[in-house]
């Protein structure tokens, strides 16, 4: 457990990141990304993906936290933010963050947590030598793989376990009052980009977008597509978690619970 307490609070002095898009992984975090990047007022991090506050073997110190600002300019006209995915799963991360600026905003934007877990899956197969399994076995050798194992081991195999979104915006409310955080929905984004854009926006208290350009993310082919029985029996997996998340936030989620 971290010792947050005993870090001196001057190390975190003088201009500060103020908002974070914080996962969940594929679920267009990129096309949002790029879509925040044409903002006139908007900053995104250099590094498409810092990795500064899910690094724990990285502590939050005025030398670290030093090298983390290289990645913006740190203009007192701009608003600065970053994109890592991991940042929503990976507990800690939500707490480190809360220690380097209570007033950070976040962001996150959530896709059918099925979808989620197939695309991961099927970028992990694609282009990393650490997924040889099928996407059915992938899914029976989850838990032991990422029983007790480094968080990097965890990240990579964590195809159903990051698609509990519920507990997963708990932990960001425990950290961070909910009028600093917005959620998205992956489909909207898809959809309706101005729409979701004004939401950022608002939230952002910044101007709208205009001239909003649909922005193309390549996107891995599936070598095949998931089956329907496997699907259900995601669905099921992940039914009760679907109905909090729809409690949470108030949104409409039967296009996840559709077979």
């Amino acid at each position: 457990m971290l010792n947050l307490t005993k870090i001196p609070l001057a190390y975190f002095g003088g201009p500060k990141v103020h908002f974070l898009i914080v996962g969940a992984q594929k679920s267009g975090t990129r096309a949002l990304s790029q879509y925040l990047s044409t903002h006139p007022q908007l900053e995104l991090s250099k590094k498409p993906e810092p990795h500064f506050f899910d690094n724990i073997a990285s502590k939050l110190s005025a030398y670290n936290i030093t090298k983390y600002h290289l990645n913006f300019e740190l203009r007192p006209d701009m608003v600065r933010g970053e994109c890592t995915p991991s940042y929503m799963y990976y507990k800690p991360a939500l707490q480190r963050a809360q220690l380097y600026n209570p007033s950070l905003k976040l962001i996150a934007i959530l896709r059918d947590p099925v979808n989620r877990a197939y695309s991961h899956w099927n970028m992990m197969a694609s282009t990393t030598p650490h997924e040889t399994e099928s996407f059915e076995r992938a899914l029976k050798l989850e838990k032991t793989r990422i029983r007790n194992v480094p968080a990097f081991t965890r990240f990579r195999y964590s195809y159903i376990d990051r698609g509990f979104y519920s507990v997963q915006i708990k932990n960001i409310w425990q950290h961070f009052p909910k009028e600093q955080t917005l959620f998205l929905k992956s489909e909207a984004l898809k959809s309706d980009p101005q729409e979701c854009l004004n939401h950022v926006s608002n939230f952002l208290d910044i101007p709208k977008f205009t001239n909003v350009s649909e922005q193309r993310v390549h996107a891995l082919s599936y070598t095949q597509p998931l089956t329907q029985g496997l699907r259900k029996k995601l669905i099921s997996y992940y039914r009760e978690d679907i109905n909090e998340v729809t409690n949470l936030l108030g949104w409409n989620c039967d296009d996840w619970l559709t077979p």
